[in-house]
């Protein structure tokens, strides 16, 4: 059992979730631990906001597998961040039409930030 292996962490602008997801695999492994244990173990490993989350479906896991389209279904969704940015430019040119197009895009990115982190 290696016990020097880091806990992955989740970083949706560094790592895909199938990437965190195979590397948890390799870290429960390395650690010794059976596949079947996995969903198991997941609260040791979770911090902030994703400790959060995993409390409020950890009813609905019984599997790796029910975690791992849990996860995927909360923070491997692109397209809603996408949906975020265009709908903060899109009010920001509404409440202030007179600022130049790059400004509201600023407001999404700063905004985006706050939300990611």
């Amino acid at each position: 059992m290696n016990t020097c292996i880091q806990v992955p962490a989740y970083d949706s602008r560094r790592r895909t979730s199938d990437a965190f997801l195979k590397k948890f695999r390799s870290y429960f492994a390395a650690r010794g631990s059976s596949p079947k244990q996995f969903h198991e173990i997941l609260p040791m490993t979770f911090k902030g906001e994703y400790n959060f989350w995993y409390d409020s479906v950890i009813s609905e896991i019984n599997l790796w597998e029910d975690f791992v389209g849990k996860f995927k279904s909360r923070f491997d969704n692109n397209e809603t961040l996408e949906t975020f940015i265009y709908e903060v430019v899109s009010y920001s040119k509404e409440i202030a039409p007179h600022d130049s197009n790059e400004v509201p895009f600023k407001r999404a990115l700063r905004l985006c930030r706050c939300t990611i982190t």
